[in-house]
């Protein structure tokens, strides 16, 4: 008989404390799970190797995207967790007040490689509708150096924007379900990103 899967709050709290581990032993600065100290998970990113096997990247991913999006959910009070079982891929934070999602394992990546990665939806996923206000908003912040930019650090920043930027173009009281995730990400492609 096979052992029933944990559930996703488990799998992410499991996740979360094995990377506030990590960072500790390989770092000796502890996370505290404030915006405050994303800088050093960003360093600790930035010492993995970009030739890691993928058995590497494999643990250090989700453990740190699984940090990454908890605090968001801590920091946003509508922000919530769509986690398939290991369907690292198709992990999302989701926000209710306005439609705004993204894969902090994608976004983790992409700050190990410093570059895009296909398929692991690390962009900001929104509503065709609201992407030119939202790039307008995000303007405002003025040009970022080449090497910040897959920062998690600057992702928050960026994620922080736009979600106050989306708040204001909702409708008032309107409430993103999983559903309308659901539905969205399964129609959605690499095209027109933000």
């Amino acid at each position: 008989m096979t052992s029933p899967e944990p559930s996703p709050e488990t799998t992410l709290r499991e996740l979360t404390a094995a990377c506030q581990r990590s960072v500790q032993e390989a770092v000796g600065v502890p996370l505290d799970g404030t915006q405050d100290t994303l800088p050093i998970l960003d360093h600790y990113l930035s010492e993995v190797p970009k030739d890691s096997k993928p058995e590497v990247l494999s643990l250090i991913a989700p453990m740190c995207g699984a940090y990454f999006g908890s605090l968001m959910g801590q920091h946003f009070s509508d922000a919530r967790w769509h986690a398939p079982h290991e369907k690292y891929e198709e992990w999302r934070v989701e926000f209710g007040s306005c439609f705004l999602s993204f894969n902090p394992i994608g976004m983790v990546l992409e700050a190990i490689f410093g570059e895009e990665q296909p398929g692991w939806r690390a962009h900001l996923h929104t509503f065709d509708r609201d992407r030119e206000a939202l790039e307008k908003s995000l303007s405002r912040l003025g040009d970022v150096k080449a090497e910040d930019y897959f920062r998690l650090g600057t992702r928050f920043e960026v994620v922080d924007v736009a979600y106050d930027t989306l708040r204001g173009l909702a409708t008032p009281g309107m409430v993103y379900s999983s559903d309308v995730y659901k539905a969205s990400h399964l129609a959605e492609t690499d095209d027109g990103r933000i």
